[in-house]
Parts: structure tokens; C-alpha cells; sequence
């Protein structure tokens, strides 16, 4: 990410999508890479004035964990 632009550009973006088994009820969340959507986005740009903070995520996260292996499973 370009910060301190007027338009930052983000090329790895991901974002949690919460799932309910219709049977249980149960709630699971599931990282998703952001381009699967069906107009296929390669980036995001954002209007600076929107941005309230910019937290980098910890490299012994699970959301970090996830990514990663969402990395290696591509290639």
C-alpha cells in the first residue's frame, strides 16, 4: 500500500466472509482473496479521506497464517 497518497492502491487485499450451516446454525468464517468476486478485481484504490487507520496484520496471526497458506496453495 502507497500511503500518504491521495488514492492508496491495494493489490492483496482479503477480507473475512461469515458462514451459517443452514442445519447447525453454526457461524464459521472463512478468509477469501479478494478478485474471486465476479467482476474478477485485480486492485482497490481508496480515497484517502476515508481512511480512518491502517493496522498491519501480526506475522503469527491466524488471519496471516490463512493468507499465507492461501499463497502457497496458488502456486
Amino acid at each position: 500500500m502507497n500511503a500518504g497518497s491521495n488514492f492508496p492502491e491495494l493489490t492483496d487485499v482479503y477480507y473475512i466472509q461469515s458462514q451459517v450451516n443452514q442445519e447447525t446454525k453454526a457461524v464459521t468464517s472463512v478468509l477469501v482473496r479478494r478478485g474471486n468476486e465476479v467482476h474478477g478485481p485485480d486492485r482497490m484504490f481508496l480515497n484517502e479521506h476515508h481512511i480512518v487507520l491502517i493496522e498491519p496484520v501480526g506475522t503469527n496471526s491466524k488471519v496471516a497464517q490463512l493468507i499465507e497458506a492461501d499463497k502457497q496453495a496458488k502456486h
